[in-house]
């Protein structure tokens, strides 16, 4: 297994994940395809998107305002469907956030209490999930949409 690096979530934590070595050895052969770029960008959505879900769905909740600012690249999720172009982006940049001033502080406010469900630290602890098998989940993403993009 091959270090790729830190996956992000804000600017606050993020995560190292492992690819296989012939996933690896496959990247570098791929790297200037246009189609390798598009499925990976997609890959690398669908993530991102799964952990925006299971983080929102554990977020603290009062009036919901919190939860309807949720937005993933600045796009809400609406419903918790985020609009299709969220997947397309081409320099896979992904970006969890809440549109709210207190969002912050309720992510880190280990000591509030929170009677209408959620808890603290419901975006690290969703990030932090999703680690595991990081790697493995998108090689088959990246193997399953490269069939649908050809240079």
């Amino acid at each position: 297994m091959k270090k790729l690096g830190r996956a992000t979530a804000g600017q606050k934590f993020g995560f190292e994940f492992q690819i296989s070595d012939d996933f690896a050895n496959f990247m570098d052969t791929q790297k200037t395809s246009k189609g390798f770029n598009k499925a990976m960008a997609k890959a690398l959505f669908i993530e991102v998107y799964e952990v925006g879900l299971e983080a929102n769905a554990n977020a603290p909740h009062d009036t919901g305002d919190m939860k309807k600012s949720f937005a993933m690249n600045g796009t809400p999720f609406d419903d918790g469907n985020p609009a299709p172009v969220a997947g397309n982006d081409p320099n896979m940049e992904y970006v969890l956030s809440y549109g709210v001033d207190y969002a912050l502080p309720q992510h880190e406010g280990l000591h509030f209490n929170h009677p209408q469900g959620g808890e603290a630290k419901w975006l690290e602890k969703a990030v932090k999930a999703h680690e595991k098998g990081f790697g493995v989940r998108l090689e088959k993403w990246v193997q399953k949409y490269l069939k649908n993009y050809d240079d």
